[in-house]
């Protein structure tokens, strides 16, 4: 594993390959992976909108990118040549996914819609799809966690002391909010659902992400789960919650390997689609482990 300072607080990394972008209060940062890891230059501004800082980023073509902040009904689009926002209107809510072909097709996650993007990245048509609440891609197949999480206001004291006290193979059978909720494989032209499996035991590895950044119900349903649902190097989707990283089969969509990730003091890892890689942000610095 290994850091590099990035010199601001509140930071949250996501990739669009090159360069790296970390969304920080102060505005974009660019950070070098592909040696040691070094942090280029900040774009102060870019990226940065009234509502806090842009933390969700999707690369449209080979210089522009979308941003937003996580839950925001509209997106920026910026042009990585010049560092500028060339559009700070394009009405698509994040968390997304794209779908990978031509015209750019977007699945807003929260609405449970595609957005198609034209050339100039205007919306010119909208379907309905499910809603998710992650979703990742991988050359062969599209994954996603499809259905609710329900509120936890109503658990009994016995069910918290049992999450705490039961064997780890018994938790499974414990209610949790996260028991509506299906890791499904999808057909990314049609959304088709072509596989899926209730997440039984893998909850509680969400659920201990999540646990030290969702404090109530409401929170649940507007969390970080998109950022723990990836693919690996291989295409087989994988889990990136708190300090493990969980790879499926990509058929079966049960558990291959589980791994443990270095403790860097971070709330959550964010993983990248396509790479067997997991990134992490503190207070001043970006965390890189490979697996």
């Amino acid at each position: 594993m290994s850091g590099a300072g990035c010199g601001r607080s509140g930071g949250h990394f996501w990739t669009v390959r090159d360069p790296q972008l970390l969304g920080t209060s102060g505005g974009v940062i660019e950070v070098d992976l592909s040696g040691p890891s070094t942090v280029r230059e900040l774009h102060q501004g870019v990226g940065h909108g009234r509502d806090g800082a842009e933390t969700e980023f999707l690369r449209l073509d080979h210089r522009h990118v979308l941003a937003a902040a996580l839950g925001q009904q509209r997106a920026k689009v910026i042009d990585l040549d010049r560092w500028a926002v060339v559009n700070s209107q394009v009405e698509i809510t994040s968390p997304w996914v794209a779908l990978g072909d031509t015209p750019t097709r977007i699945w807003s996650l929260p609405r449970g819609e595609v957005a198609s993007l034209n050339a100039s990245h205007e919306v010119t048509h909208r379907t309905t799809a499910p809603a998710a609440l992650a979703a990742a891609r991988s050359t062969r197949a599209l994954y996603a966690l499809v259905g609710e999480l329900r509120p936890r206001r109503g658990t009994a004291w016995w069910h918290a002391i049992g999450r705490d006290l039961l064997p780890t193979g018994l938790q499974q059978y414990l209610d949790s909010p996260l028991d509506e909720v299906e890791l499904c494989k999808l057909d990314p032209r049609t959304l088709e659902v072509k596989a899926a499996r209730r997440l039984g035991s893998l909850a509680q590895v969400l659920e201990e992400a999540l646990a030290t950044t969702l404090a109530d119900d409401e929170e649940w349903s507007t969390g970080l789960l998109h950022r723990c649902l990836s693919t690996d190097a291989a295409g087989r989707p994988a889990l990136v919650a708190g300090s493990r990283v969980v790879v499926l089969d990509d058929n079966t969509l049960r558990p291959v390997t589980d791994t443990r990730l270095p403790n860097t003091g971070s709330s959550t890892w964010a993983s990248q689609n396509g790479q067997s890689r997991a990134v992490a942000t503190s207070s001043d610095r970006v965390y890189i482990a490979d697996w």
